[in-house]
């Protein structure tokens, strides 16, 4: 069988290995996917959406199916039988093993600039925070990539450049001025590197997608933890964790599609480990005049109080009528 056929028939394009192209499965709008060999297959790479992420040609045929990846031999049977049916392949999948690709990132720091406090004063994140929560500018920073040995990035007095660092040793360059994603973000983190895990005790977690918007939260008064984006899901372990120091566990991602999408996703696993998790949604108006996406942009308009009852009345709201 080959694998390349079969994305074809299911994607409706013929996959060229790190192409940037669309999730046709989800209705993407703007190319920001990619296929990689990878252990002997060709997964679709889409850092958008964790149901899709990292998924071989069997599993995207069983989401097209069926809904959701490959979980067991009944999936198997059915993914086999749609693309004999649509593909008219069988026998023996063709698979490649190219060599292992090993991504380095080195990040020279230096204290964050002027400008630097300024973007997060915005926010209402003080220098003292930044540096409690391992946040620092950059000077330079280096990367490997497949198709060139070393990628020096020097950032300069004007171009608002950070770096978190995680316990871990792992890190993440941001660059929230840049508008293409390779320039914007560069990390060498994995999904369990989050934000704020620091064992507190508490009735209610909040989990959010980005430092800026769990440290606004925790500024608002409320015991939250950062993901690496809306679509790393942190593990079994973590989250196990998690729900044994609280009753319940709220994932408050972005009032978008990609939000919904995910936050949903991640109720969805949390309900197979017997975790109690709920999404929910930035109501859609603070007041009637302003509508906000996160907790960040709201934060640049509102004081901690105002964000608190958003919150609350986020909590009230699980699936708000008025999203679409």
């Amino acid at each position: 069988m080959d694998q390349k056929k079969i994305i074809q028939a299911v994607m409706g394009f013929w996959p060229v290995e790190g192409q940037r192209c669309l999730n046709t499965l989800r209705g993407d709008t703007k190319p920001n996917c990619h296929f990689k060999w990878q252990s002997g297959y060709l997964r679709l790479h889409d850092y958008g959406r964790d149901l899709y992420h990292k998924r071989n040609c069997f599993d995207l045929v069983s989401i097209k199916i069926n809904g959701r990846p490959i979980m067991g031999r009944p999936d198997l049977d059915d993914a086999l039988g749609w693309i004999k049916s649509n593909v008219g392949e069988t026998g023996q999948l063709i698979q490649r093993f190219p060599e292992e690709f090993k991504f380095t990132l080195n990040v020279e720091q230096k204290p964050i600039p002027k400008a630097g406090l300024e973007y997060w004063g915005e926010y209402g994140i003080t220098v003292t925070q930044l540096i409690e929560d391992g946040v620092t500018g950059v000077e330079q920073y280096d990367f490997n990539t497949e198709d060139a040995p070393r990628v020096k990035m020097i950032c300069y007095p004007e171009d608002v450049a950070f770096c978190y660092w995680y316990k871990s040793g792992h890190k993440k360059v941001y660059r929230p001025n840049q508008s293409e994603p390779y320039k914007k973000w560069r990390t060498d983190c994995i999904q369990t590197d989050v934000h704020f895990d620091n064992g507190v005790k508490c009735d209610e977690i909040f989990i959010l997608g980005s430092y800026k918007d769990t440290r606004v939260c925790r500024n608002a008064g409320f015991e939250a933890k950062g993901l690496q984006s809306e679509s790393a899901w942190p593990g079994e372990n973590i989250i196990r964790k998690w729900a044994s120091e609280s009753k319940m566990l709220y994932f408050m991602f972005d009032l978008d599609r990609g939000g919904y999408d995910n936050s949903q996703e991640f109720v969805r696993k949390c309900k197979e480990l017997d975790v109690a998790a709920q999404a929910i949604y930035l109501p859609p108006r603070i007041k009637s005049d302003h509508g906000f996406k996160d907790l960040a942009a709201a934060r640049t308009k509102f004081n901690d109080s105002l964000i608190h009852l958003a919150v609350k009345k986020a909590k009230e709201n699980v699936i708000l009528s008025s999203w679409k």
